[in-house]
């Protein structure tokens, strides 16, 4: 049995009761707002990529081998982030996913873009931005009972781009249509807020490499609420202006 579509699988009583334990403390609310809307639009994941999980420990020191000669001093920096890259998994998620119960991917199609949809998020700092995502999983993973954070990408406030689950595996972000489809988050809650344009930047850059990368068309790239039997305000009224202005533009 796979997480997928699972919200009429039946749990015992302590897994219940967990789960809403967590739903009340932590403010899981899952994401994406619920409306009657069922608006329907052209068609949006990214498979075979790597996945870093969170780093073994470090092995032991080898015996019998001379010290290195000191080198010069490199001065560390605390988000060390490269230029056009991603910023990997290790570096936000304190767990991997339950590989027992995820679906590997299949050939991609769709690209769908979405919103956090919590409580409003402001924060740019690195550390801020890393406890939220993860804050994000454990709501997924433990709220939700997924096997992993939904979304294979996150854009934060200041534009990085973080790696969410790996494309190895299908992702769990819109019911009945995950297969084939990467999920793109944005931080935030757009009914309530607006993206920043450096948030903006790195959305439009992202979805451009996934379509290039993966031949997806412009047709094929929704976002959440785009979907004829979703019922749901993701991602936000002022994302989906947003899209909705840069989608015949391609983004470009």
């Amino acid at each position: 049995m796979h997480e997928r579509d699972r919200t009429s699988l039946s749990v015992d009583a302590a897994t219940l009761a967990r789960r809403a334990f967590l739903a009340a403390s932590a403010l899981f609310v899952t994401g994406c707002a619920t409306s009657n809307s069922t608006k329907a639009m052209p068609g949006a994941e990214w498979p075979g990529g790597r996945y870093d999980d969170a780093p073994p420990p470090p092995a032991a020191p080898p015996t019998n081998v001379p010290a290195p000669k000191p080198g010069p001093q490199v001065r560390s920096t605390p988000e060390p982030i490269p230029i056009g890259g991603v910023i990997p998994r290790s570096r936000w998620a304190s767990s991997g996913p339950d590989v027992n119960d995820i679906n590997p991917m299949l050939p991609v199609k769709y690209l769908t873009i979405h919103h956090e949809g919590w409580e409003p998020f402001t924060a740019v700092d690195f550390g801020d931005t890393a406890a939220r995502i993860e804050r994000v999983r454990v709501g997924h993973s433990e709220g939700r009972g997924y096997a992993d954070i939904g979304y294979h990408f996150i854009i934060d406030r200041e534009g990085r781009i973080w790696e969410g689950r790996s494309l190895k595996f299908q992702g769990a972000h819109v019911k009945h249509h995950n297969e084939g489809n990467i999920g793109i988050m944005c931080l935030g809650n757009f009914e309530e807020q607006s993206p920043t344009p450096k948030q903006l930047a790195g959305l439009n850059k992202q979805v451009r490499v996934v379509m290039a990368r993966y031949k997806i068309s412009v047709k094929r790239v929704y976002t959440h609420q785009e979907w004829a039997d979703a019922s749901t305000l993701c991602p936000g009224r002022n994302l989906q202006v947003w899209v909705d202005k840069k989608r015949p533009q391609s983004f470009a």
